[in-house]
C-alpha cells in the first residue's frame, strides 16, 4: 500500500510539473485571486500578529490583496515543546482584525508555484520581501519595522474583546490600583533546553533592581508558564519590601496573561513576542520597558542577522 502511494505521489508531481498544466493552473488561480499574495500563520498569539503585523506591511507596500494560510493549527498545532496545543486565536481574541482565509487547495497551490521563504534571515528587515504578488509567504517575519509601518491600524485592530477584559477583575484592580504595577514576563515550560533558552534568573533580578533604582514604591505582577520556578528562583531573592503577585495562568488563558501585562506601566519582558506585544501595545507616556539584548543562543546555527534592531521599542532599556 505504502509503494502505491508513493508511485501515485511521484505521478501527480511530475503531472502538476507538466508546463502546460502549470499554465493552466497559474493563469486560473491569477483568475480566481487577482493581485493576491497569501502568508503562512503558525505558532502561538504573539507570533500570529507578527505575521498580521507582515501582511499588513505588504498591502501597504505592494498595493495587493492578502489572504491567510491558517492549516499549521489543524495539521501541526503544537509548541515548541510539542506539549500544549497551539489555536489559532488573533480574530478572537481582537475582533477588529478582518482577514481572508485561503482555502486549502489554493494555499496549497499557491505554495507549490509561488513559495517564498524568508527563513535564512527571518529577523532582518528587508524590502526584497515586497514581492509583487502572486506570492507565497512562508517562514518568519519577525521584525518591529513591520509594525511600523501599519502602526495606526494595528493599533486600531490589536483591542482585546469585551469578554477577556472581564476575566480576573479582581487581579485588574491590583495592577490599576498600583502606583507603579511592574509586569515580569518569564517564559521557560516550552524554552527549556530549545534555542531561545539563553535568560537566566540573574537577567530578572538585574532588571528588577533597575525598577527598584527609581522608585522604592511599586509591585511586581509575574506572568509565567512556570510559576514553580518563579516561586523557587526569583521570589526568594526578592527585597523582603518589594510587595509581588504571581499570577496563576495557564496554557488555555494566555491572551488573558497578554491583556493584563498590557495594563502594566512598567513591563520587564522576555526574549518572547508574547510580552513584546503588550510592551508595545501599551500607550502610557511614562512606560519603561526592560527587554534582553540575547534572544537566542548565540552557538546556534540560526541566522540572527538583524536580531539585534529586530524588536526595538522607542526608550527600551537593554540589559
Amino acid at each position: 500500500m505504502v509503494s502505491i502511494m508513493r508511485i501515485l505521489n511521484l505521478v501527480i508531481t511530475k503531472f502538476l510539473n507538466i508546463r502546460l498544466f502549470k499554465y493552466i493552473i497559474q493563469q486560473t488561480l491569477k483568475a480566481l485571486y487577482p493581485n493576491t499574495s497569501i502568508v503562512y500563520i503558525d505558532g502561538g498569539l504573539g507570533s500570529q500578529i507578527f505575521k498580521y503585523a507582515f501582511g499588513l506591511s505588504l498591502e501597504k507596500m505592494t498595493n495587493c490583496n492578502v489572504i491567510y494560510d491558517v492549516s499549521w493549527f489543524s495539521k501541526n498545532g503544537r509548541s515548541i515543546d510539542n506539549k500544549n496545543t497551539r489555536n489559532f486565536q488573533l480574530c478572537k481574541v481582537f475582533p477588529n482584525v478582518k482577514i481572508k482565509l485561503a482555502p486549502f487547495i489554493i494555499s496549497t497551490l499557491y505554495k507549490k508555484y509561488y513559495y517564498f521563504d524568508n527563513n535564512q534571515m527571518p529577523f532582518y528587515y528587508h524590502k526584497d520581501v515586497f514581492i509583487t504578488p502572486p506570492v507565497y509567504y512562508g517562514g518568519f517575519y519577525s521584525n518591529c519595522k513591520f509594525f511600523n509601518l501599519s502602526e495606526e491600524k494595528l493599533r486600531k485592530d490589536l483591542i482585546f474583546n469585551d469578554n477577556i477584559k472581564r476575566e480576573e477583575l479582581d487581579f485588574q484592580e491590583l495592577i490599576k490600583n498600583a502606583k507603579n504595577a511592574v509586569a515580569v514576563h518569564i517564559r521557560r515550560g516550552d524554552y527549556v533546553n530549545s534555542i531561545h533558552d539563553v535568560l537566566n534568573k540573574e537577567y530578572y533580578i538585574k532588571a528588577i533592581q533597575l525598577i527598584q533604582k527609581e522608585t522604592s514604591n511599586f509591585t511586581l505582577f509575574f506572568f509565567s508558564n512556570d510559576n514553580d520556578w518563579v516561586a523557587n528562583n526569583i521570589i526568594p531573592l526578592l527585597n523582603v519590601n518589594i510587595k509581588y503577585y504571581n499570577y496563576q495562568g495557564n496554557n488555555d488563558t494566555g491572551c488573558i496573561d497578554m491583556y493584563l501585562m498590557s495594563l502594566c506601566s512598567k513591563i520587564i519582558i522576555s526574549n518572547s513576542s508574547f510580552s513584546w506585544i503588550p510592551a508595545w501595545l501599551n500607550n502610557e507616556m511614562q512606560k519603561k520597558i526592560i527587554m534582553p539584548i540575547i534572544w537566542l543562543n548565540p552557538q546556534d546555527s540560526f541566522n540572527t542577522k538583524g536580531l539585534e534592531t529586530a524588536f526595538n521599542i522607542e526608550n527600551a532599556t537593554y540589559i
